[in-house]
Order: structure tokens, then C-alpha cells, then sequence
């Protein structure tokens, strides 16, 4: 693996399981009191500052609360977007300290909002069929851009996924929660905002790292 020695992006993941860990057993143990609330902010905080892909820790968070501990009420709603509020900042911080986004990298906003779906279907089937991996893809925003046909059915691929996950969620809230986790773990460097690596490629297999949780997840209660 190319990519072993980005330590950043593995202290951000260790900061954010941390978090997710301690979150789950206070939770579970009804001993989320505001010790505890302050750790897990903290935690989310530091994940922040290794690296700005971190915004998506208040999510996975809620998720969890949602899905696996199914004790979400609208009024623990307020400590989410307090959670948010708190990392919003750090993000822009650490963000301007990445790279410089050339103008080439500039694309449509309406490709913004299909090269998620091309991300997500990408992924998966690197997860069913495993073979030709690489250190990058050459799927840049520029050549997706033009490429009518490969979006036109990664869309319509998830798109399915998407309604599948749904006409199940009630009998198998794990089936759902596995796919919005592994959905978010890649959420920030989909395409919806511009980053440095994209020059070479909007998608790696790197990026997969957290979002393979999910996918764990989903084996371990199937199994």
C-alpha cells in the first residue's frame, strides 16, 4: 500500500473510533453525562485538526445513536449541531492548510452532485470484485465530465442501492446503517468540494479506510 505512511488521515480515524467507541458505551450504559460529552467533543476536535475529513464525526455519531442504539429523540438533536458547530471552525482551519486547488480542478456544480454516486458505485464494485487495484485511477472531474455513459450508470446503480436500503430499513436497520456509514466515510472527498488529490483521481482506494467499517459491520450481523 502506497498510502501506509499518510498518518494523518490514520490519527483522524483513530480520534473519530475513539470517540464513536466511548459514545456507544456511555450511551448504552445511560451514562452520557456531560463528562463524557465533553470527551467525545474533544475527541472530535482533535480528529479535526489531523484532518478536515473529520466533519462527517457528528453523523456517524447520530447514525449510530439512530440505527444501532435506537435512542435518538428530536431534543438530543441540539447536542448534534452544537457538535457541528464546534468543528465547522477547525475544518476551515485545517482545510486552508492542505494544498492549493488548481484552477483545472475547477468543475460544473452540476457534476458535484453525480460524482458521489459515481464514488459510491465505484467502491462497491471494488468491494465485489477485488482485482486491478492501483495508486491512482485517473478518474479526474475533467474526464468524468465528459464521460455521459459511466455516470449515467453508476447513477442508476446507486440509485437502486439507495432504494433497496430503503424498502428494507425497517426489517434490517443494520443493512442501512452499514450503507450510510460506508457512504459517509468517503463523503468528503466524493467531489461535492474540491481537493488537491483530484488532479489525478476523485476516487482511492485509501479513502475506503473508515467506510470499510461499515461494510464489517454489515458481514458481522449477517453472518
Amino acid at each position: 500500500v502506497s498510502w501506509v505512511s499518510e498518518f494523518r488521515g490514520l490519527l483522524s480515524s483513530c480520534f473519530m473510533l475513539a470517540g464513536m467507541w466511548l459514545f456507544y458505551k456511555t450511551k448504552s450504559e445511560n451514562k452520557f453525562n456531560g463528562i463524557s460529552q465533553v470527551i467525545v467533543l474533544l475527541l472530535g476536535l482533535m480528529a479535526m485538526l489531523s484532518k478536515p475529513v473529520a466533519i462527517i464525526y457528528p453523523v456517524l455519531l447520530l447514525l449510530i445513536d439512530y440505527f444501532v442504539l435506537k435512542q435518538f429523540l428530536r431534543k438530543n438533536f441540539y447536542y448534534y449541531l452544537i457538535l457541528a458547530a464546534c468543528l465547522i471552525p477547525f475544518a476551515v482551519f485545517t482545510s486552508n492548510l492542505q494544498p492549493t486547488v488548481t484552477h483545472e480542478m475547477q468543475y460544473p456544480v452540476w457534476l458535484r452532485f453525480l460524482l458521489p454516486f459515481f464514488c459510491l458505485a465505484f467502491y462497491m464494485f471494488k468491494l465485489f470484485i477485488p482485482v486491478s487495484f492501483c495508486a491512482t485511477y485517473g478518474y479526474t472531474p475533467i474526464s468524468l465530465e465528459n464521460s455521459f455513459l459511466l455516470l449515467a450508470s453508476t447513477l442508476l446503480f446507486s440509485l437502486l442501492v439507495i432504494y433497496y436500503c430503503y424498502k428494507r430499513r425497517r426489517e434490517n436497520r443494520m443493512l442501512v446503517f452499514a450503507v450510510l456509514f460506508f457512504m459517509m466515510g468517503f463523503l468528503p472527498v466524493s467531489g461535492l468540494l474540491t481537493f488537491y488529490f483530484q488532479q489525478f483521481s476523485n476516487v482511492a482506494d485509501r479513502y475506503l479506510y473508515l467506510s470499510l467499517i461499515g461494510v464489517a459491520l454489515l458481514i458481522a450481523t449477517e453472518i
